[in-house]
């Protein structure tokens, strides 16, 4: 039974949920395991479950302005939305890095040659590349 200033079950457990999200995900940026920029739209999933817990009216009311016959399908409805807009940006970061990963691989192969056509080895250090080596002084006498 519910007194006065006490939450329904499903209220409080909507806003457990999101509290415990917005914990989890403040204690996996303090560790360094997600990014701040990653993190952003968690803490925006953790609110709006907090948000719809406290205020699970707020969906009738936005549901009917919208002219929606059922209005807790607006939760669906808003969860795929969000859940296609996190699989295009993730997308478009993978795509980033690939491109990235494609320049950095471009640029390891060219060091490598010019290594290679210097006679160095890793080791070496870069000081060598700017005096010709004996190879190479014979090759242009």
């Amino acid at each position: 039974m519910n007194t006065p200033h006490s939450l329904p079950a499903y209220q409080a457990t909507s806003l457990g949920i999101g509290l415990a999200v917005a914990i989890v995900i403040l204690v996996l940026i303090r560790r360094n395991h997600l990014m701040i920029s990653h993190s952003l739209w968690w803490l925006l999933v953790a609110a709006a479950s907090m948000v719809f817990g406290a205020w699970p009216r707020l969906v009738d009311v936005v549901g009917e302005f919208l002219g929606i016959q059922y209005p807790p399908i607006l939760l669906v409805i808003i969860g795929m939305g969000m859940l296609i807009i996190k699989m295009l940006t993730m997308d478009l970061n993978c795509s980033m890095h690939e491109r990235k990963i494609r320049a950095l691989t471009q640029r390891l192969a060219i060091l490598e040659s010019c290594m290679e056509v210097h006679h160095l080895t890793p080791g070496q250090s870069g000081a060598a590349l700017s005096q010709p080596s004996e190879d190479t002084e014979r090759e242009t006498t």
